[in-house]
């Protein structure tokens, strides 16, 4: 008990040190708010630096194209057509947030798409697509450009198939290791090396089929549709060495003639 005679300072006391914690607390908080400000400032400026990373290795994929098949009309840095073909990309989140993929693990830091489409087909197939994320895999130690195509369980196919999923948190769940109704039909593929050169080689080759109406659709379970296609030449490009007729290049020069 408080002899009557002393001034009480016990409340005084404690309601400093409460004002103490409080003023601690809060500037926990900023400091953390603040590094959470400033990791979010870096990604938005990684993903930035991502996708005109992108932009140059599609526009280095359109001259491609164009060296190959001349008659190919590019309406613009993100969309060509060739005969009965149209292919086309864009981006379509310029920036994720941070733990958007939590279930399958990925740090994804941007993602785009890209599309071919054929008109008048006999075959009934209007075309396939692929997600292109920037992510940092797990086992990964840098982030890189990926490509993934997606399905649907049998019955929920879409008309276009295999085909990218814009939505994040579906091809989060897609990608989980969980059973989903979506899933990829291929692994991530890396567009970096010799991976830049596959990715370009299966499109092309896609294209050229597309561009004469003889694009099919892919037969369940295999790796045919913006996933397959004839391996680049030894260096990587489609002019150092004779290609058959049927092949994907003798085919793009084939609608030249």
């Amino acid at each position: 008990m408080t002899n009557p005679g002393e001034p009480a300072r016990s409340g005084q006391s404690a309601l400093e040190q409460l004002g103490a914690q409080l003023a601690a607390r809060d500037e926990e908080l900023q400091t953390r708010e603040r590094l959470r400000q400033a990791r979010a400032e870096v990604r938005v400026e990684r993903a930035a630096e991502a996708v005109a990373q992108l932009e140059e290795l599609m526009a280095g994929f359109w001259r491609r194209i164009a060296e190959l098949a001349p008659m190919a009309v590019a309406y613009s840095a993100r969309r060509l057509e060739l005969e009965q073909a149209v292919v086309e990309w864009d981006v379509e989140h310029e920036s994720i947030r941070e733990g958007a993929f939590e279930q399958s693990g990925w740090d994804v830091l941007a993602g785009a798409w890209i599309r071919l489409q054929q008109h008048d087909s006999v075959f009934e197939y209007p075309g396939c697509s692929s997600s292109l994320w920037y992510a940092k895999l797990p086992g990964q130690s840098q982030a890189a450009w990926h490509e993934v195509a997606y399905n649907a369980a049998e019955g929920n196919a879409p008309a276009e198939e295999p085909f990218a999923l814009r939505d994040v948190i579906k091809a989060d769940v897609a990608g989980s290791p969980a059973p989903a109704n979506l899933f990829p039909v291929f692994p991530p593929r890396p567009l970096a090396g010799p991976g830049l050169d596959a990715f370009q080689d299966r499109w092309m080759g896609l294209l050229a089929k597309a561009a004469i109406g003889d694009l099919e659709r892919p037969v369940p379970g295999g790796d045919d549709q913006a996933g397959a296609g004839e391996p680049a030449d030894e260096a990587g490009h489609g002019d150092a060495v004779d290609h058959p007729p049927n092949s994907i290049i003798g085919r793009l020069r084939r609608l030249e003639n």
